[in-house]
């Protein structure tokens, strides 16, 4: 799909030099409100709403670049989980898949935390109807529900047939981890949490290496 007008993701301008890696149909971008340094986004270059809408000759490309900047995120900074509300609970309308690292290091500006499993720790309510995380499955449960919230822990992923708050891992960071220097909302960041937003950055960009 051609780029959209004002989309944040889809001119690279508009990120403000928070581009760390690209290729020709993608790039990892770093964000607004980290949960931790490493905290990164694949997100494709044209406008897809969603990954599950991204196009079948650019799927192995985007396979490939999930897989490198898992492991480039697990060597650097451990092992994280990756999370895409597609179209539920997204704030920008353009594909994104997070990757965020389930631990991190305490220093002066924020406290340390360790995720062990993010299913169990989220407390996801039973009554959510859950399939294996395919993206075909995706792109159906978009046709037929609006949207899907892809999770992977590990090995683990799967698709959530809708969206509830305690899916949100803003929601799980402020309310179940009490992170509270992870804004509740990034749109809603204060100039403290700005402040330490620009450490985790720094941070990221120091050890988060692609050339």
């Amino acid at each position: 799909m051609d780029k959209i007008k004002n989309c944040v993701f889809c001119d690279l301008k508009l990120n403000k030099g928070e581009v760390i890696f690209e290729t020709e149909n993608f790039f990892a971008g770093i964000g607004i409100g980290l949960a931790a340094p490493g905290h990164v986004m694949l997100i494709p270059k044209k406008h897809f709403a969603c990954c599950a809408d991204i196009l079948k000759d650019l799927r192995p490309e985007f396979e490939d670049l999930k897989s490198l900047i898992f492991e480039k995120i697990k060597d650097a900074f451990g092992t994280p989980f990756l999370v895409e509300y597609g179209i539920f609970g997204q704030s920008v309308f353009h594909a994104h898949l997070h990757f965020i690292p389930k631990s991190r290091k305490a220093t002066e500006f924020y406290p340390a935390y360790e995720i062990k499993d993010i299913f169990r720790e989220m407390q996801i309510p039973d009554g959510i109807p859950v399939r294996p995380a395919l993206w075909k499955t995706a792109a159906a449960m978009k046709r037929q529900n609006g949207g899907y919230v892809f999770l992977q822990n590990g090995d683990c992923a799967v698709l959530f047939e809708r969206f509830e708050k305690e899916l949100s891992y803003r929601h799980f960071f402020n309310e179940k981890m009490r992170v509270k220097d992870v804004p509740a909302r990034w749109q809603d960041t204060t100039a403290e949490q700005e402040k330490i937003d620009v450490v985790k950055k720094q941070i990221t960009c120091q050890l988060l290496k692609f050339y």
